[in-house]
């Protein structure tokens, strides 16, 4: 019995070992170390990247971090294949991210899909980060420094949970998990610090940046206050379970794509007064079923509702162009409305609306003829 007994612990340790061992080569976690060093004239290391066996990943004695850094190196490594570095992606290796004093800028897209990379230190010396510089990373401890005075849309992702911006920075404020600048006017960056579910924006706000609110995972409902005149492009994007968006009269320019591919957002109240429909702006909102464009729009812009859910449609009179494929794909939509104002083409506007049936024209046959409207043979076109 005691010679079984001897056997059960380097057995039991064998087994743990052989289960760690499998877990971290299949999850990205064990490899041989890498990395790249630069030379001076004398032979001196002056720059180099090394990626550990643990995934720590440090960049040193370089001014810039290129753009799309990770995904390069990974393709330098692997010898011309698209990404694998000993049959592992490069990007699914790193974790954790230390960047060296002397560094001033982080290139777009650097560390693009390092998917488990959760923890980075960044350099009193750095200035600027470029637009989704962290994009599809996993980041949840963050400092900014006093010197960062530049950052492009989403720089970092929403999940960053434990922020810190050093007091002294001159450029921003952080509050209430809002990335703003100093004067509070704008806000660069929502995350999701606290999990709620409705949100409503600080009066004072007179600008959403581009891409400020996109990516959220926890958000329904959102109410943006009188004051704010302008929403950059993909403000509120690829939000996943959005439900309600109420927007402001005051309003006046509102970004491409601002609502695309949320496929949970039911009701949004558009600002009236609005003069261009953005492109994009429901592409991919399936749950969408009916909008009310403000009378006040005079053009609605290409992919408007590209493979949206909605079921009818009126576009108000004096909207005088429609883009292409605005309504491509909405294949809930049964009827639509449309004025006797536009002008131009309506080429690809409907395609693959397959249950479109009806159209009710404002303007005369001839001048429906003249639209070149392309419709499916089963709808059927009203004039008044």
């Amino acid at each position: 019995m005691k010679k079984k007994r001897k056997w059960l612990v380097p057995l039991t340790l064998i087994l743990v070992l052989g289960v760690t061992f499998a877990l971290l080569y299949f999850e990205g976690g064990f490899f041989h170390p890498m990395g790249e060093r630069k030379h001076d004239g004398n032979g001196n290391v002056v720059s180099y990247w090394h990626l550990d066996w643990k995934g720590t990943l440090t960049i040193s004695g370089v001014r810039n971090v290129s753009s799309y850094f990770a995904s390069l190196a990974g393709y330098r490594h692997g010898a011309g294949a698209p990404d694998p570095v000993d049959g592992i992606e490069f990007e699914k290796c790193v974790r954790r991210l230390i960047i060296g004093e002397g560094v001033e800028s982080i290139g777009e897209f650097a560390f693009i899909n390092c998917r488990r990379l959760r923890e980075v230190t960044l350099p009193e010396s750095l200035r600027s980060v470029g637009e989704y510089a962290f994009k599809g990373t996993s980041l949840r401890t963050l400092h900014i420094g006093a010197g960062v005075k530049e950052l492009g849309a989403r720089a970092f992702p929403s999940c960053c949970t434990d922020l810190v911006l050093d007091e002294n920075n001159p450029y921003f404020r952080l509050e209430d998990g809002l990335l703003m600048n100093k004067e509070k006017t704008e806000i660069m960056m929502y995350f999701e610090t606290d999990g709620r579910a409705a949100f409503t924006v600080p009066a004072g706000v007179t600008r959403l940046a581009p891409n400020s609110f996109a990516n959220l995972k926890k958000l329904k409902d959102l109410t943006v206050p009188e004051g704010v005149t302008e929403i950059g492009d993909h403000a509120f994007a690829y939000c996943d379970i959005l439900e309600t968006v109420t927007l402001p009269d005051s309003v006046l320019k509102l970004g491409e794509g601002a609502f695309d591919s949320c496929p949970k957002l039911r009701n949004v109240t558009l600002p009236q007064g609005l003069k261009t429909f953005p492109a994009y702006i429901f592409t991919n909102c399936e749950g969408l079923k009916t909008v009310e464009i403000p009378s006040s729009v005079t053009e609605i812009g290409y992919n408007a509702f590209f493979a949206s859910g909605i079921t009818e449609i009126t576009v108000p009179e004096g909207v005088t162009a429609i883009g292409e494929n605005a309504f491509y794909s909405c294949k809930a939509l049964t009827y639509a409305t449309l004025p006797g104002t536009i002008s131009g083409t309506l080429t690809n506007v409907f395609d693959s609306c397959d249950n479109l049936t009806d159209v009710y024209f404002g303007g005369s046959p001839e001048a429906w003829q003249a639209l070149q409207a392309n419709l499916q043979s089963k709808t059927k076109v009203h004039f008044k």
